[in-house]
């Protein structure tokens, strides 16, 4: 008799789930008075940085409740949040390939990753990031999207809880910390974390974090990276006249908004680092993107807009944020135009969505969050504390 074998049905994917599902794990560190270690007093550690910290946690040679004397990049920023409207992974492969043969990095260039900015928790402490030393760009993800990265890939950054008062010493530090968990319970209730998937993660230090008792700053460094905001037209138009409408309407902002600046001739077609400053890039009919530096749009097909500015971030530089401001309004209104939406484009995600003009356009309350919120209802908080 022939035997059938059943197997289980393949789990349907959602991928905004689990891009705000990083977040939350952010979100869980508001129960940070409850970590574990919290009651032992441990061992001393020095001469360390963020990778020995994590290798030390996965051989256990590091506990909760010890004590680290570390040196690292402490910024305000991480990767958590990959954009609906970004360049296909096999065009970031042919560009990382090219770095790591030696090419010089453009200034301009999308495998700067959006990096995001998070409020301060409830109680008022605030979030920072440690980073090697040695580190210089935001050109790879910071926390896993699901099992499968925390079992495949390095996430080398540990989330680092800051006081109210912190003046905002980013750039090379040393410090001295304890190295805490965040409880199982925790992360079941505010990140949705099951119990094999607590494990995996906290084997690899990606549930732990710094309290530090000691902050020294040695040098202001920034780290370059890309603010960037995710919208979506009001309503879906014709592939042709949106692209049209993006290859003139970036052009236009980017030339009101920002001084001058020198590129070459115009390029198409390739997946090679947009050295020149002006390059298209189309993959069928579902993505269009454009370099015109110092700043980079991508349309996804039928509705999705990213648009990204790559810049040195470290010390607060107020200037920054307000042209990427000037350009995302300019853009989103003109792109309403050209499209015949009869309506502004609405925020779907920003780099910081506490800014008042992100707020103002509806920021993480679209139809799609509040599926989101309705169907995974421990992401709610999370959503709410993102808000502001």
């Amino acid at each position: 008799m022939e035997e059938r074998y059943r197997t289980p049905a393949r789990r349907e994917r959602d991928p905004l789930a689990e891009e705000m599902g990083k977040y939350s794990i952010c979100y869980a560190l508001s129960e940070h008075s409850s970590a574990e270690g919290r009651d032992r007093r441990g061992r001393d550690h020095s001469g360390m940085e963020v990778q020995g910290i994590k290798e030390a946690i996965f051989g256990e040679s590091l506990r909760e409740g010890d004590t680290v004397e570390a040196e690292g990049m402490l910024s305000a920023y991480a990767v958590l949040y990959q954009p609906r409207a970004y360049y296909p992974a096999y065009v970031m492969g042919e560009m990382r390939a090219a770095l790591r043969r030696g090419e010089p990095p453009p200034p301009t260039s999308p495998h700067y990753l959006p990096v995001c900015r998070l409020p301060r928790l409830p109680d008022g402490l605030g979030i920072g990031f440690l980073y090697p030393s040695g580190r210089r760009d935001f050109d790879r993800p910071d926390f896993p999207a699901r099992l499968r990265d925390v079992l495949t890939r390095d996430f080398p950054r540990l989330p680092v809880l800051l006081p109210e008062g912190f003046d905002g010493g980013w750039g090379l530090v040393r410090l001295r910390a304890r190295v805490l968990r965040l409880e199982k319970d925790t992360m079941s209730r505010l990140a949705g974390m099951g119990e094999d998937a607590y494990a995996a993660y906290a084997a690899r230090g990606l549930v732990h974090f710094l309290e530090p008792l000691e902050v020294e700053r040695v040098e202001t460094l920034p780290m370059r990276g890309s603010l960037f905001v995710e919208m979506s037209l009001p309503q879906a138009c014709s592939w042709e006249r949106a692209c049209g409408a993006l290859d003139m309407v970036l052009r236009e902002a980017v030339e009101e908004v920002f001084p001058p600046c020198e590129r070459g001739e115009r390029e198409e077609g390739t997946c090679y680092l947009p050295r020149g400053g002006h390059h298209l890039f189309r993959f069928r009919t579902r993505l269009f993107a454009m370099v015109y530096r110092p700043a980079i749009a991508v349309y996804r097909a039928p509705r999705f807009l990213g648009l990204f500015l790559p810049e040195d971030l470290g010390q607060e530089d107020e200037g920054v944020h307000e042209l990427f401001r000037c350009l995302a309004e300019y853009v989103g209104d003109r792109m309403s135009e050209e499209t015949g939406a009869g309506a502004a484009c609405r925020v779907e995600v920003a780099y910081d969505n506490r800014l008042p003009w992100v707020r103002r356009r509806g920021a993480l309350s679209g139809p799609d969050f509040r599926r989101l919120e309705s169907r995974f209802p421990f992401l709610a908080p999370t959503l709410k504390w993102l808000r502001g």
